[in-house]
């Protein structure tokens, strides 16, 4: 339940001026790791914002909707290399220490 609701928290988020800045930073450090050409997926909502991205900050890209990013985010792929930064993979990374740390536990009988 914790989880769903911060999805859905992080999917208000996807709807700011905040997260298309965040993405534009985003972009620009894959941009620099990887170079020009790079194949960029993404939510099929964000494909236009991040090919006008693209455009002003003269990024090199081809953006793709990738139905498997649910929540937001990119994943960046240029030959072998691959960037992952999707808020679905942060979301997901933090399941782990969140059971860990939460103090709360399973009781089954």
């Amino acid at each position: 339940d914790v989880f769903g609701q911060t999805a859905e928290k992080l999917k208000e988020f996807t709807q700011t001026e905040e997260y298309a800045e965040w993405l534009k930073k985003g972009l620009q450090q894959m941009s620099n790791l990887l170079g020009e050409d790079m194949v960029i997926y993404a939510r099929e909502e964000d494909v236009k914002l991040i090919n006008k991205i693209a455009k002003e900050n003269a990024i090199s890209c081809t953006a793709v909707a990738d139905n498997a990013i649910v929540v937001g985010g990119v994943r960046a792929e240029k030959g072998s290399k691959k960037i992952e930064d999707t808020l679905d993979s942060r979301l997901k990374s933090q399941e782990d220490w969140f059971y860990q740390n939460s103090g709360l536990s399973i009781a089954i009988q």
